[in-house]
């Protein structure tokens, strides 16, 4: 920021050749890539697939209580 600001006074400024030239801007440091363990992979991977198998469960409960709650409602139909 304190590059910019320094570049539009010199480009405001009449006279460009009285004033020193600006210094480099520093080159922006990448942003570090965040470092996993092997046991936090291993446990976001469990996390993952411990969803996976309680969604899929949750579904089945569901349509196995529709498929009973119909069964309950048409047995006393003749």
């Amino acid at each position: 920021m304190k590059y910019f600001a320094t570049f539009r006074l010199i480009s405001t400024y009449p006279d460009q050749s009285l004033l020193p030239l600006p210094e480099r801007p520093p080159l922006p440091t990448p942003a570090p890539t965040p470092v996993y363990s092997w046991r936090q992979e291993y446990y976001a991977r469990q996390v993952s697939v411990a969803e996976r198998v309680l969604c899929r469960v949750q579904v089945t409960l569901r349509v196995f209580g529709m498929f009973l709650q119909a069964r309950s409602t048409t047995s006393h139909i003749p």
